[in-house]
């Protein structure tokens, strides 16, 4: 958020806001008792959208320097001022109090301080357990996920909005054969 902060304050827009979005996200499958995939990724980026004159201009990046941070914003501003030739009707945001406010999802058990490796032990527990359930079982898969989101929102009126949301998910598919009928059973992917 400091970096966005800095930049902000560079701004020459009527009225300025940033978002910033960091995606942390793992993932996991097995098929028939074996690790069919695992990914595991980050993506960040940031945009800008400023009010010049009444006429909104966008912008955004994912290269996270100052100088790009910067350019984001002048863009923002020049994209503002070119769009306002065409525009029927110009914006006037209302005056509100800019709120301030921190939200994180409520968790037993913080993904960023476990070893991953532990999903990858749960799957392929449950892989085992849907097998065994029942010797009709002749195909499963199991695929577990962690999606970690950190969100940042500031404007130039004073609005500083941070939230980090982790979503946890997962599924199960079998496929069972009882004489010559073929049941497919899928539970279906529900947050936790």
């Amino acid at each position: 958020m400091d970096l966005l902060e800095s930049c902000l304050g560079k701004s020459e827009a009527d009225y300025v806001e940033m978002r910033h979005h960091r995606r942390e996200a793992f993932s996991v499958s097995v098929k028939d008792g074996r690790v069919e995939g695992v990914s595991n990724g980050v993506s960040e980026g940031t945009c800008a959208r400023s009010l010049v004159e009444g006429s909104w201009g966008f912008s955004s990046t994912t290269i996270l320097r100052r100088e790009n941070v910067l350019e984001m914003l002048r863009d923002a501003e020049s994209l503002a001022r070119a769009s306002k030739p065409k525009k029927r009707r110009l914006v006037n945001l209302a005056q509100i109090k800019p709120c301030v406010d921190k939200y994180e999802t409520a968790m037993k058990t913080d993904p960023r301080r476990e070893d991953l490796s532990r999903l990858l032990e749960s799957a392929l527990e449950a892989d085992k357990g849907i097998r065994e359930y029942s010797k009709s079982v002749v195909s499963d898969s199991v695929r577990l996920s962690v999606v970690d989101d950190e969100l940042t929102f500031i404007s130039s009126e004073g609005a500083r909005i941070t939230q980090r949301i982790v979503r946890c998910f997962g599924n199960t598919f079998a496929v069972a054969k009882h004489l010559t009928i073929l049941w497919v059973i899928l539970a279906p992917s529900e947050d936790s």
